[in-house]
């Protein structure tokens, strides 16, 4: 009995021990952030507002809207398709193992 107690205690210590030398290993000391980058060009900075601006624009009013509108709707067609396909599908096998039951009485 002293030897199941040994192991009963044995895995729970060396989870202790474990998770000790985790903690003990993990670095708790947050360094200072590296030195700021400098600061760029007005000439760049302007660009880049440009083309954040440009990218907004295209963001409120997709260019291609009736495309993807199309796109949705036959994609919907086709989900409810598939929904019909299935139970019809369903349907057949149904019928078919009932007859193979009905056949076999």
């Amino acid at each position: 009995m002293a030897a199941h107690q040994r192991r009963r205690t044995l895995g729970p210590a060396l989870l202790a021990a474990a998770a000790l030398v985790l903690l003990r290993s993990c670095c708790c000391f947050v360094g200072a952030p590296p030195q700021a980058a400098p600061r760029a060009a007005p000439a760049v900075q302007h660009v880049a507002s440009m083309a954040g601006a440009a990218a907004f624009s295209l963001v409120a009013d997709p260019a291609f809207a009736s495309d993807y509108d199309d796109r949705q709707g036959t994609a919907a067609l086709a989900l409810v398709g598939v929904c019909i396909l299935g139970v019809v599908v369903s349907g057949v096998f149904f019928l078919i193992g009932k007859t193979v039951v009905e056949k076999d009485d």
